[in-house]
């Protein structure tokens, strides 16, 4: 929890050193992709876990997650700057708490049908996918600031 405290108070310079919300929330995804897939390779023993639980997990939820997080909320808000933020912001929550509602089940299911440590490089090679959209995003991004400067 105080990783990701700090996560939140360095996620601005992060989201300025990568050159915006979308490429800052690919980049966020990556990483934590990344360590979940790690902390799948590695979960075979209870010693593992207490090490990446203590490195790799906190670089994940923490600083990653913040950064995604920030820069994902900010987009959605870009987008709702139309006078009816009410009704696009309750959609967004109700359409995120079902997926996250839907990802905790999906996750426990998985954690028992292929073990905890292949529940956990599924969910990070699913965070590559994420990434890969919001990295298409900025590129989109990208190509209608120059054709509309």
């Amino acid at each position: 929890m105080g990783i990701q405290i700090m996560g939140f108070m360095i996620t601005p310079r992060i989201i300025r050193l990568f050159g915006g919300n979308a490429r800052a929330s690919s980049r966020a995804l990556i990483l934590r992709g990344l360590s979940y897939f790690l902390i799948g390779l590695t979960s075979m023993t209870p010693e593992a876990m207490i090490i990446t639980g203590l490195t790799l997990y906190p670089l994940a939820a923490g600083i990653a997650f913040s950064t995604f997080y920030t820069a994902s909320s900010a987009m959605v808000f870009e987008r709702l700057g139309n006078g009816e933020e009410g009704k696009g912001l309750g959609a967004y929550n109700f359409i995120t708490g079902s997926a996250y509602l839907a990802g905790s089940l999906a996750s426990g299911y998985l954690a028992d049908s292929v073990g905890i440590g292949g529940s956990y490089m599924i969910a990070g090679a699913m965070l590559w996918v994420s990434s890969y959209l919001f990295e298409n995003m900025h590129r989109n991004e990208r190509v209608k600031s120059v054709l509309n400067p």
